[in-house]
């Protein structure tokens, strides 16, 4: 068998035996299709104001999220990324059931396909899956005893219908649930003589069942905890246009007047409980209630409350107090594809498994392949050889002439450094020696010795190869679109102020306050627990004084917020206040949130150009106030996004994607304008990349940017005309 067949073979051999051999060094790549157990260290996760979900005998709460690309245990797939969320999920029954237990589910879903999550034994832990680029909606759902809930890991917040929903256990977390607006009623308000008269519209914020708030004490009972709010403010006005100061201006609503009536015909009175601030709906009221209630109306009787400033006449007085009632229930069962139920537990998966192994070797065959073709190329060759031998031993000799030349090395022409040359019609040949024949490469001219068989050619040397200049690139290159922003409203930090998603624009005198209430409540660091009434005012008007000079008083503060509300959507994304403490709903963010959460997390080139392709300009541009730059977000901003820059040219620069490269670098620029090394960087990116045009045109704008350090640029100007010769 020739030599050559039995080398191809092997080679056959060795890229099977490394198709299925497994993967070293790397973490496995996440099974499709497919929830697995995943390790939490190393993740940074995003925990939701409110991870909740409930549905009879059981709850669970979503304590954080994270979109990574890898785990130290996993990896996400190419053109894929690892959704990672950690769950503490009660499968305990309470003492008393509300309904006959039966099995929960609990499922990822992703665009409408359900995947179901591995148990564990006491129901908490980290899982992974992972889910297309591409994808839509992903969501955590519980379902069981004929109710779904879902809550989404990418808003981070619960979907579908939650309006005036009654939830079991509320734990430590604050409620907070939307209300649908067939959940608003009207309570008439009017002085005593029934001269000025005005409908409040109303609505349930949260209403939650809890077994372990006091005053439920004895075994079998709940409390019901009901909060409430003013709906679409914009529908009431006082005489001073202020709906939400108008409600703030009245004492509190009166307990003995709120009823909640149970299904069997029962009536339990309220007690209200927490919150000391004025005004009718502060706080929260309270209902001992048997833990199987599913269902109850909460109904107002007529009433008198006492006015602090009756804003119909300017005056103190009492105020009259309407009827009216809400209908609570626990949210109507949603259909839910089926899946795995917990009751039957599915494998606890503590490390890569079978499937994630061969879903990890796919990778390998292709590098099989690689062996296999350069193998083959190598064979290839030596038969080659082994030809041009057997042609030139084939020559008939022409006996010793004193002109023949023994070996005569014929020098390839030579291109630019790095590039390969190829000879072409054109170019001279060597002169063919008499009594010699060349070979059909040009490595050498072979001298006729007469002999029957003729020594193997010598290698030509090989030249230590030149640093490659890489040739131009395609030029369709398109600049980075900047990724969607998971959130309702956005406010735009990273360059000229902006909000997406305003439902009104705020007045034009307010409208500069507003914005950065939106902005304080969305950047400083006590967001979540809420921002201080004192801490807002101080930072909204240093001197203690607000427009046009007017005391920057805690009623100011409160027109404002009212203002942000309006503006924004109501009370679900600007709650009440907790106290004094001011805070934001979770489906309102920042476009720095999301950029910070793609350049400091798994390094690799997508996410970073993701993150770098929503900065616009320098941090808080055309804020007059001083407080991102006291409050230290300013230097943040600046430091992430120019590690960032550098780290992503770098990348791109190693990658060959040049263009990405200079991108990269200008993205620097726009926090650092004076960087020499980020012109450099440009500069040279234009210049590997082959782009003389764009090369002339930076040089300019880095000599313009550098013109007041004069060593920079003379160093500057020296490095453009080194690489010009080299473009040129």
């Amino acid at each position: 068998m020739p030599r050559w067949l039995i080398g191809a073979g092997v080679l056959v051999a060795i890229a099977a035996a490394m198709a299925s051999a497994p993967a070293l060094g790397a973490p496995p790549v996440a099974p499709p299709d497919q929830v697995v157990a995943a390790a939490p260290n190393g993740v940074s996760f995003t925990q939701p104001h409110d991870g909740r979900l409930r549905v009879p005998n059981y709850f669970l709460v979503v304590t954080g999220v994270a979109n990574v690309r890898h785990t130290t245990d996993l990896q996400a797939p190419a053109g894929s990324h690892l959704v990672v969320f950690s769950r503490a999920l009660d499968t305990t029954p309470p003492p008393t059931p509300t309904v006959p237990t039966s099995p929960v589910t609990l499922s990822v879903v992703i665009d409408g396909r359900s995947l179901p999550v591995p148990s564990t034994p006491t129901g908490a832990g980290t899982d992974a899956v992972a889910v297309s680029d591409r994808a839509g909606t992903v969501a955590l759902e519980l379902a069981g005893n004929g109710l779904t809930q879902d809550f989404s890991l990418t808003t981070l917040a619960r979907t579908g219908p939650v309006a005036a929903s009654l939830y079991r256990n509320a734990g430590a977390v604050a409620p907070s649930a939307q209300v649908a607006p067939s959940s608003v009623q009207n309570i008439d308000v009017s002085d005593a003589t029934g001269t000025y008269r005005v409908a409040l519209p109303v609505t349930v914020t949260s209403a939650t069942l809890d077994e372990t708030a006091a005053p439920a004490s004895s075994s079998g009972n709940s409390t019901a905890l009901v909060t409430l709010t003013l709906h679409a403010p914009d529908r009431v006005q006082d005489i001073n246009g202020d709906v939400r100061d108008f409600a703030q201006d009245f004492s509190l609503y009166p307990a003995s007047a709120m009823t909640l009536v149970l299904t069997d015909g029962s009536h339990v009175g309220a007690t209200h409980a927490g919150n000391s601030a004025p005004g009718l709906f502060a706080g929260t009221w309270t209902f001992t209630v048997p833990a199987s209630t599913a269902a109850a109306h909460l109904a107002f009787a007529p009433t008198t409350a006492q006015a602090v400033a009756f804003q119909f006449s300017g005056k103190p007085g009492p105020v009259q107090l309407g009827a009216a009632g809400f209908d609570l229930a626990l949210p109507p069962p949603a259909p839910t594809p089926p899946s795995e139920p917990l009751g039957h537990p599915l494998p606890v998966l503590a490390g890569p498994t079978a499937s994630a192994t061969s879903a990890s070797a796919t990778s390998r065959p292709a590098l099989a392949v690689v062996v296999v073709v350069v193998g083959l190329v190598a064979v290839a060759l030596a038969t080659r050889r082994r030809l041009v031998r057997r042609q030139t031993s084939s020559v008939e000799p022409a006996g010793p002439d004193a002109n023949d030349v023994a070996t005569l090395p014929v020098t390839p022409p030579q291109g630019p450094p790095g590039r390969r040359s190829t000879p072409s019609a054109r170019e001279p040949t060597s002169p063919t020696v008499a009594g010699s024949r060349t070979s059909p490469g040009p490595s050498t001219v072979e001298a006729d010795t007469g002999a029957g068989a003729v020594p193997e050619p010598p290698s030509p040397p090989v030249a230590p190869s030149a640093p490659p200049v890489p040739g131009p690139e395609r030029e369709d290159w398109q600049e980075p679109v900047p990724p969607p922003i998971p959130a309702t409203v956005v406010a735009k930090v990273v360059g000229a102020l902006e909000v997406d998603g305003y439902l009104e624009r705020p007045t034009k005198e307010g409208q500069d306050e507003v914005l950065a209430l939106l902005l304080l409540l969305s950047t400083l660091p006590e967001w979540k627990e809420g921002v201080t009434n004192d801490k807002l005012r101080l930072v909204l008007w240093p001197g203690g004084t607000g427009p046009e000079g007017r005391d920057a008083s805690k009623r100011t503060l409160q027109n404002r917020i009212g203002e942000l509300r309006r503006c924004v959507g109501g009370a679900q994304r600007i709650p009440e206040a907790r106290g004094d403490r001011y805070a934001r709903g979770t489906d309102i963010g920042t476009d720095w949130e999301f950029i910070k959460n793609l350049l400091t997390g798994p390094e690799s080139i997508q996410a970073l150009t993701d993150g770098l392709a929503h900065v616009r300009g320098r941090p808080f541009a055309g804020l007059t106030s001083e407080w991102p730059t006291d409050e230290g977000f300013v230097a943040d901003i600046e430091l992430v996004v120019t590690d960032a820059a550098a780290r992503l040219y770098a990348l791109a620069s190693d990658s060959g994607e040049y263009r990405l490269a200079r991108w990269a670098a200008e993205k620097g620029l726009v926090m650092l304008p004076e960087s020499e090394e980020f012109c450099n960087d440009r500069v040279d990116a234009d210049a590997k990349g082959a782009h003389p045009r764009l090369l002339d045109n930076d040089a300019q704008d880095g000599e313009r940017r550098l013109r007041s350090d004069e060593a920079a640029l003379r160093r500057f100007k020296d490095r453009v005309g080194q690489l010009r010769g080299k473009v040129d």
